[in-house]
């Protein structure tokens, strides 16, 4: 089963980079069409700049909270979405294990955020860097009293409440790196000390390498789609 788990990762992260190249460069070429970004904005002094840093990165962390919501509200994006919650054990690698449909259906919601508000590109950099540490390690499965650090950075333990097959927990802890996002959204669920749950969906859906290729259009191979989309409608509905 671990053997197949990483031949999933591998296939979906190939197809994601590739997918990633081809999007980025669609990006620029839409964007020079439309004359870019409605907000451009730039620092005139490192005071100004480090705040600059943070609002994009809250920016950005508000926009894939939205992306990330609605990809669990919207049944044909759960349909997607749901592979990623099928990992029953959290791991570093956990964080790639997104199907390359979803990548496609949540492009154009990333790009209108790009035209929204754009900063220059090395503070940019900066600020998706200032994010992939909390992002990154957010799928960690180690029992460490990650609750100490509050609200100030997303953990394995806050993250791992969004992933847990609890219904308390359905549809809470979206944020990506900054858990205050949760808490102006109204997802916020602060776990105790001592909780961690266990993840996967809801009822257990584990695939193997063929069905996880095919995984968003599985429910017309065998009928109906099991899956519960968290605070959505009846499973027969998300394919």
């Amino acid at each position: 089963k671990i053997y197949t788990e990483w031949l999933l990762v591998a296939f979906m992260a190939a197809i994601g980079i590739i997918l990633q190249i081809l999007k980025f460069v669609i990006f620029a070429r839409a964007a020079s069409v439309t004359g870019g970004p409605l907000l451009y904005l730039e620092a005139q002094s490192v005071l100004g700049t480090i705040a600059l840093v943070v609002a994009y990165a809250l920016y950005i962390d508000c926009t894939k909270n939205w992306m990330h919501r609605l990809a669990h509200k919207i049944p044909l994006l759960w349909a997607a979405h749901s592979f990623h919650h099928s990992a029953e054990c959290l791991t570093v690698v956990t964080g790639v294990r997104h199907h390359w449909v979803e990548t496609i259906m949540l492009a154009p919601l990333l790009f209108l955020s790009l035209l929204l508000f754009q900063v220059p590109e090395h503070l940019m950099a900066v600020a998706i860097l200032l994010m992939k540490v909390p992002d990154g390690l957010q799928h960690l499965n180690y029992k460490i009293a990650w609750h100490r650090i509050g609200l100030w950075l997303n953990t394995p333990q806050w993250h791992r409440i969004h992933h847990s097959v609890e219904p308390e927990h359905f549809d809470k802890n979206f944020s990506a790196a900054f858990p205050i996002m949760d808490v102006v959204f109204g997802t916020a669920y602060r776990p105790a000390p001592d909780e961690y749950p266990e993840t996967g969906l809801t009822p257990r859906e584990n695939p193997g390498l063929w069905e996880g290729i095919i995984w968003p259009i599985r429910g017309w191979f065998r009928g109906r789609s099991r899956s519960v989309c968290h605070g959505a409608a009846d499973s027969s509905d998300l394919v």
